[in-house]
């Protein structure tokens, strides 16, 4: 709860600092649910709608995050976690979300496939004209998932403007 002229950063600290301390005193997990912001991120962690400091005092945060081609990816990250990117599934029946391999499968939409179908036919490094040409896809979509692709690591850039599988 934030007092005065307390600073937001303080404030969330300050009220994570003492759940954590209620944690470790008797042995249990506190899970603080919280929302997503609505602009995207490059990084997930930048998403949380809050300061810094909420996200600072935790051991660990899970983001369950939609992505664009419909699935939903969890993404990990703490103290004693390794850091992880999984793709996840909410089964309605059981009321539970399972792991359904890693992420880089959820995020494989109809577009991306064909992009990365021309590159395998191409056999050769190529640009994002040769590519919507090839796809019939409008040459600016390509370049953005072109971009996002690569920084990804789904595909390689081996000089500029030109990739490959």
């Amino acid at each position: 709860m934030k007092r005065g002229n307390q600073p937001n950063y303080d404030a969330d600290y300050e009220s994570g600092k003492e759940l954590q301390k209620l944690a470790n005193e008797r042995g249990i997990a506190i899970v603080i649910v919280y929302h997503l912001r609505k602009a995207d991120a490059d990084d997930a962690y930048d998403t949380v709608n809050a300061t810094l400091g909420l996200t600072g005092v935790v051991d660990s945060v899970l983001i369950l995050k939609n992505e664009a081609s419909g699935g939903v990816t969890l993404f990990g990250r703490g103290r004693d976690l390794l850091e992880i990117e999984k793709g996840m599934e909410f089964n309605k029946n059981a009321c539970t979300w399972n792991i359904v391999g890693d992420a880089a499968t959820i995020r494989l939409t109809k577009e991306r496939e064909t992009i990365l179908n021309a590159l395998e036919e191409a056999g050769i490094p190529i640009g994002p004209r040769e590519i919507a040409i090839a796809t019939g896809m409008k040459e600016g979509n390509v370049r953005r998932l072109l971009r996002k692709m690569h920084k990804e690591g789904i595909i390689k850039q081996p000089s500029y403007g030109r990739y490959t599988k």
